[in-house]
Formats: C-alpha cells, sequence, structure tokens
C-alpha cells in the first residue's frame, strides 16, 4: 500500500503501523509506552503525528497505517501536541533528576554519584567522575567556598555532607588533568522541598553518624572515614540521569513542569525492597512495560496495575515486596523503564 508523509509518497507493508513507516524512512517519533516485541499499550502519547484527511491527531505506536493515509510528524501542531503530553506527565512527576547539591555545583560534578562510589570504596572511580568535570584551570573544587553544601538537604535534618572536602579526596588519588568542555545543562525535574516524613524516610536509610572532620587533618580523610562521610548523603537525586526519556523528550520539547502543577504533589516515595533494584512510584508514568515484562516471561507475580481511575499505581499484587515480583526480571524491567521509577541500586550512570 502507499500512503503519504510529509508530503512524499512512501510504501508500507500490510499490518505495518503508523511508527513502523515512520521509523523505516527513517523519521524519528519519540515513544515512551512503545517497546518492541510487546503489544503496544498508548498511553503517553508523545508519539502523536497528523493524520491530515481525517484533521486529527492519532498515536503512531498504535494506528494502523492505511492505502492513501497522509501523515504530517513536523508540524507545529504535532510539536505543541506532544510537549502538551510530556507537560503532563511532568505534573505528577516527584523525583529530581539532579541533586540540589550538583545543580549549583560550578563544574557540574556528579556528586552523589561520586559519593556512592566512595561508599563503596572505589577511590579511584568516584576520582575520575570528579576530575572529568573539571574546568581547564584545574581541580576547581580546590578554589571553591563549598557551594554545593548550602543546599545539601542532610543540612535540613543536621549537617551537610561534607562535599567539598569528599571531592577532593577522591580527586587526590588521580593526576588532575585537563578537561573537555563542560556537560551540557538539561531539562531538570526538581521536588522542593521535602516534608518531615520524606526526610526521615531518606535519612533511615543514610550513615546517622554526624558531619566530621578527618581524625588527622593533614593527612586528609582515610578510606574508611570518607566512606562513613560520604553515606550521610540522602541520595535524593535520580539514578538514570542520561537514559531517562522522560528527560530527554522534555529537554528536546522545552516542556515546563509548572505548566500544570497543581496545589501540592504526591509524596516522595522509595521502594527499596530489592538487593539490585529501588522503585519510585512518583516517577512511573504507568507506560505498563514492565507489567508486560513480567507477564510474557512467566514471573509469578510480576508487576500489575494497582487500583483505579486516578488512583492506578503500579506496583506488586497482593502488597508483596519488590523482589517477589522481579524474581528474574530486574535487570530487564530497569533498562526497558523509559524513567528512574526502576533503576539500580548501584547505578553509575554519569
Amino acid at each position: 500500500m502507499k500512503l503519504k508523509l510529509n508530503g512524499s509518497e512512501v510504501e508500507a507493508a500490510e499490518g505495518a503501523t503508523v511508527l513502523d513507516v515512520c521509523r523505516q524512512q527513517g523519521i524519528d517519533v519519540p515513544t515512551m509506552c512503545w517497546l518492541d516485541g510487546h503489544a503496544h499499550f498508548t498511553s503517553c502519547m508523545i508519539c502523536v503525528v497528523k493524520n491530515v484527511k481525517l484533521d486529527r491527531l492519532v498515536p503512531a505506536c498504535s494506528a494502523p497505517a492505511a492505502d492513501g493515509m497522509e501523515l504530517e510528524t513536523d508540524t507545529e501542531e504535532v510539536v505543541e501536541a506532544r510537549k502538551v503530553a510530556l507537560e503532563l506527565l511532568l505534573s505528577e512527576h516527584v523525583g529530581d533528576c539532579e541533586g540540589p547539591c550538583e545543580r549549583v555545583c560550578p563544574a557540574q560534578i556528579r556528586i552523589p554519584l561520586a559519593l556512592r562510589l566512595l561508599v563503596d570504596g572505589k577511590r579511584a572511580e568516584a576520582g575520575r567522575v570528579v576530575i572529568g568535570t573539571q574546568t581547564k584551570a584545574g581541580l576547581h573544587c580546590r578554589d571553591c567556598s563549598g557551594i554545593c553544601e548550602k543546599p545539601c538537604r542532610r543540612g535540613q535534618v543536621d549537617e551537610p555532607v561534607s562535599i567539598r572536602d569528599l571531592m577532593l579526596y577522591a580527586a587526590g588519588g588521580l593526576p588532575e588533568k585537563a578537561a573537555e568542555e563542560p556537560r551540557e545543562k538539561l531539562f531538570n525535574s526538581v521536588i522542593g522541598r521535602l516534608t518531615e516524613e520524606e526526610k526521615a524516610d531518606l535519612l533511615a536509610h543514610a550513615e546517622v553518624s554526624p558531619r566530621a572532620a578527618p581524625v588527622d587533618e593533614k593527612q586528609g580523610y582515610t578510606a574508611e572515614e570518607a566512606a562513613k562521610q560520604a553515606d550521610r548523603c540522602l541520595h535524593c537525586d535520580c539514578r538514570k540521569p542520561k537514559s531517562c526519556k522522560l528527560r530527554q523528550c522534555s529537554e528536546e520539547y522545552g516542556a515546563k513542569q509548572s505548566r500544570y502543577k497543581g496545589n501540592g504533589r504526591k509524596p516522595l516515595e522509595i521502594v527499596r525492597q530489592h538487593r539490585q533494584v529501588i522503585y519510585e512510584p512518583g516517577k512511573c508514568i504507568k507506560c505498563g512495560i514492565c507489567v508486560k515484562i513480567t507477564e510474557k516471561s512467566g514471573e509469578p507475580l510480576g508487576m500489575a496495575f494497582l487500583m483505579r481511575g486516578y488512583d492506578s499505581v503500579v506496583g506488586i499484587p497482593f502488597s508483596e515486596p519488590l523482589d517477589k515480583g522481579l524474581t528474574t526480571t530486574a535487570e530487564e524491567c530497569v533498562r526497558c523503564c523509559p524513567t528512574g521509577a526502576l533503576a539500580f541500586v548501584d547505578s553509575e550512570e554519569a
């Protein structure tokens, strides 16, 4: 069959979707709820294109291609519709793309990642995170007053993490080098101020001891001291800052999180019931991908849609813990999740 795509006549195979046709022609149509090899779910509506003859927008992932169809994928109307779809998703999104410490860091260091590596005793790896984002003038932290510590959310509980000294400790194991240009600033979702309950939950999974200087201030932190101090971090950042499609698309389409902002937000919730994976329901866009993966693989419980309507959430049936739902598919679910809702506990995504 033949149809028109952005003014050009193209051929399509019987049974193809509009998305199939677009991709065969090298036209990039964004998707978040679509997964190759699985039935379409059509929930995010980011893949919309214009059916010219019907004068309406259709989801490319599920709309069947038809003979004589005329489609447009890059008009102002299509772009605006995708932007609105993103902003509706962002209106319910609870989570920071970058922690507040990282957002204000002049050198744009992935501070929470470096801290996680120090907790695991990986000083060299942490050092590479620190040095890899420095300016050509050298190690920025050396002359910095600790700007990153002022917005540190641990400071809302007791005292901020000793970020500056820990970054210097991490970088101390490696020679300084001139870095490339600082990484590009991207779209950032921001939680805002935490409630007392949210602070308590984050603190329950962090080192409770107070901020402390090295025992030997001349020698600096030992590996054990550095790990203990780094573990004071509340880890309020996202563990999938690069691979999150919601962030990528929001940047591309200039979406704003505040456009459909309501009077409040859902509570920050981090489910830590799996050795490898964390689940943040506030970042879930209900795309159904993890549900389809666990169902197809034959997980005894798997992930499922719970409750109905506006209150619908994705979770484990019968209130079972996460590790009971993801017994064999944890890695695949994390890899295919389009946001940071499902992520590895020890993610090293820089």
